[in-house]
């Protein structure tokens, strides 16, 4: 495969992966007119802002680079679900600490899972890897605020249709430049195993994951893994590998033997 290639295959990747979280809040100033929204996961915040915009003032719990599976709440998410009128958490086990956050902060604040009624992957909490998974909750999500707010149900929806385009946009993209790999070479080596519907929906095969980790976190950060030390895809038909890591302070993965000739290792920073 050739330099622009593998950038290609970089680029898909990237296009779809979102950041992950960290537990310092951030509480924007409320402007007349507005609703306010608490959502969890940078995810969730990326779906609400773009589905609620003007009309709802956004509180993210969570920012990114830190895993939301070890988050413990401190007094500033508190003060972040003070005047929620409607808390949005990602679901499947990822932010399960929501409704104590909430019974204990705000009890009676209705919260909305965005994963609900989806077809979910066993107990993989990573569904907004499928695209088309989270087009279904951006449209769901407009719903909801427009039962929220009915004064502003319509832009609510027109937001939600206009996201979605822009999510089946990058959704084409992806493929095409996913397409100039060769099925047979599409594999990917990650650090998390957080890849499952990201790899089902483009036909990449997950040929390794960090020993000791699983779906619901827990991510090494004392170096490589045994694995990795003994992953050796010299003389392998690798052309197409993506090497992968999580969070923004992990270590890079390298395949034993160094640096492989035609072998993608991308850092890609991606929610947990």
């Amino acid at each position: 495969m050739g330099v622009v290639n593998r950038r290609s295959l970089a680029a898909a990747a990237l296009l779809v992966l979102a950041a992950a979280a960290c537990t310092q809040t951030r509480i924007p100033h409320p402007k007349a007119g507005q609703v306010t929204v608490v959502a969890t996961t940078t995810q969730m915040q990326d779906l609400v802002r773009n589905v609620g915009g003007r009309d709802v003032r956004m509180v993210g719990i969570l920012e990114p680079n830190v895993d939301p599976h070890d988050f413990e709440p401190t007094p500033s998410t508190a003060i972040a679900l003070s005047g929620a009128q409607l808390v949005v958490e990602s679901g499947a086990g990822l932010d399960r600490w929501t409704a104590g956050l909430v019974s204990n902060s705000v009890p009676g604040t209705p919260i909305w899972v965005a994963s609900a009624g989806l077809p979910l992957r066993g107990d993989d909490p990573h569904w907004w890897f499928d695209p088309t998974l989270f087009e279904r909750a951006a449209t769901d999500l407009g719903d909801r605020l427009g039962r929220l707010d009915p004064a502003h149900a319509s832009a609510y929806r027109a937001r939600a249709q206009a996201y979605a385009l822009r999510i089946r946009a990058m959704d084409a993209a992806n493929r095409r430049l996913i397409a100039t790999v060769p099925p047979a070479k599409r594999l990917l080596v990650t650090n998390h195993d957080a890849f499952g519907y990201f790899a089902a929906y483009y036909g990449i095969r997950v040929v390794g994951f960090s020993a000791g980790n699983s779906l619901n976190g827990n991510v090494s950060r004392n170096g490589p893994h045994p694995e990795y030390k003994g992953l050796d895809i010299r003389g392998t038909d690798a052309t197409g590998l993506i090497i992968t890591n999580c969070v923004s302070d992990s270590y890079y993965v390298e395949p034993t033997g160094g640096p492989t000739p035609g072998v993608l290792t991308n850092a890609a920073y991606t929610a947990l």
